[in-house]
């Protein structure tokens, strides 16, 4: 808050040692004494037992002035995907963001258009905390949190069972259902295709099922202009539990699933290892593949069968779904065989 800093320890769901120091950006001030802050800290970190609280882990940031700070690091980078919730916040680049502030004139942060006004005047302050908590608990990474108080108490009031819910995979499976033709049946989807991709991390398949829960969401749009809206969905939707780096491989395998080949946004894919944008495209080729040939509904998925064989993408399908197989589904059976670079065999 404005009038104090609070540090707390935070592990496995729970709070641990909390200190509350008179470092907030308004009594710290427009012109920050830099050896008063880094004593208050100090003896505040001697007192408790949160010196090596964050060292060699991560420091959470809360607060909007923190906000503001992220967000001008970001516009002066020229950050492909500019959301403050969750960003790595660049603590080498913190000198060269108060030497930018202590000399532009606040008409020059405030054209960026997502910096508050009455913001500005408190960077300096917010600038010299940072550098002096990143300098004392050394933390290995400094992520931003775009929630505050308001949003922890609304949590406090969620009851237990949706407390414990994945609020990424909550909030697509929301937005699924609302936005596509098919109800929740991206679980189904993600299901039907995953044998595709045996071995794949936690993390990682926690973004395809999330890819598979927005998979129609840009039916309705103009054909010659889904992938793009898809895109727009995925990557600047409200999620939360996710970074920009899945937003953008979300993105990709959602443009690749409505028929975007070729042209994903420069910006976006320079998120993206070569890796992750050839998993990205293979989680698209499935989810067209599959959408193809069920025509959204389950009865299909669950009448045949998605599988890699010695290497080989094996279809099978009973002989009372032969006449499924048309050419269509024959050529997006053969995209995602060129995604993936395996064989094809339909059985």
């Amino acid at each position: 808050g404005g009038g104090s800093l609070e540090l707390a320890g935070v592990a496995r769901g729970a709070v641990g040692n909390v200190v509350s120091l008179p470092l907030g950006v308004l009594r710290v001030g427009e012109e920050p004494d830099v050896g008063h802050i880094a004593a208050t800290l100090d003896a505040a970190l001697d007192d408790s037992r949160l010196r090596d609280a964050a060292r060699g882990k991560k420091l959470y940031l809360v607060g909007g002035s923190f906000r503001s700070v992220a967000m001008l690091e970001m516009m002066l980078s020229g950050h492909p995907l500019p959301i403050v919730h969750a960003h790595r916040l660049d603590v080498d680049q913190l000198d060269a963001l108060a030497d930018y502030v202590d000399r532009a004139r606040k008409k020059d942060i405030k054209q960026f258009g997502r910096i508050s006004t009455d913001r500005i005047p408190h960077m300096p302050a917010a600038i010299a905390i940072l550098k002096q908590l990143a300098a004392k608990l050394c933390p290995t990474r400094v992520l931003v949190s775009s929630y505050g108080l308001r949003e922890g108490l609304l949590y406090a009031d969620l009851s237990e069972r949706v407390r414990s819910e994945d609020p990424l995979l909550a909030a697509a499976l929301e937005v699924g259902r609302r936005l596509g033709r098919f109800g929740d049946h991206g679980a189904l989807l993600d299901q039907y295709i995953s044998p595709l991709f045996a071995g794949e991390g936690a993390k990682t398949q926690r973004l395809r099922l999330c890819s598979c829960l927005l998979g129609d969401i840009a039916w309705n749009a103009h054909p010659d202009f889904r992938a793009e809206r898809a895109v727009d969905l995925a990557t600047h939707g409200n999620w939360v539990g996710i970074n920009v780096h899945g937003r953008a491989k979300i993105g990709l395998a959602l443009y690749t699933a409505f028929g975007g080949d070729g042209g994903y946004d420069e910006k976006l894919s320079s998120l993206l290892s070569l890796k992750d944008i050839g998993r990205a495209q293979a989680w698209g080729k499935a989810i067209r593949f599959a959408q193809r040939l069920s025509a959204g509904t389950a009865n299909i998925l669950k009448k045949t069968r998605l599988e890699l064989d010695n290497g080989t993408i094996v279809l099978t399908l009973p002989q009372t779904e032969r006449t499924l197989y048309s050419n269509a589904v024959m050529k997006r059976f053969d995209q995602l065989g060129q995604a993936m670079g395996k064989d094809l065999e339909v059985r």
